[in-house]
């Protein structure tokens, strides 16, 4: 079910994980924002839980712009932009909405520490997204 997608954003490439419950129809979809160590095994698993609960799911590596040095967490948190979070998170969305194997409606945001921060960003700054929900 959950796989990784690359899309570019203005001329980078970014990893997106994608999961997509059985059974087609429309379905809601989530934007799923990373934490501070990124798209790893715990947003992976938030990914796929919400597919399993009937959401088309994404969680775009908001990272992807930065160099692979062996930067510690915050040092990384800390390069991030908001106006490339917005750009990632557009993307992403777009991405999510425009899914051959998949028909997406309303959309929500969610994300956890770092993620909930920009859970945030993108309640405000995108009043399309329908729902928000931010974790610690």
């Amino acid at each position: 079910m959950p796989r990784f997608d690359t899309i570019d954003v203005d001329g980078h490439p970014m990893r997106v994980q994608v999961a997509v419950p059985p059974g087609g129809g429309q379905r809601p979809g989530a934007l799923v924002m990373i934490h501070g160590p990124g798209l790893d095994g715990f947003i992976e698993h938030q990914v796929e839980d919400l597919a399993r609960h009937g959401y088309v799911a994404a969680a775009p590596d908001l990272y992807h712009r930065q160099p692979d040095d062996g930067s510690d967490t915050m040092t990384r948190v800390g390069r991030l932009l908001d106006r490339e979070i917005l750009a990632d998170a557009d993307a992403a969305v777009a991405h999510l909405t425009g899914l051959s194997d998949a028909s997406v409606g309303p959309l929500a945001v969610l994300g956890f520490c770092m993620g909930g921060r920009n859970t945030y960003l993108l309640a405000g700054a995108r009043p399309r997204l329908w729902a928000a929900a931010a974790g610690l």
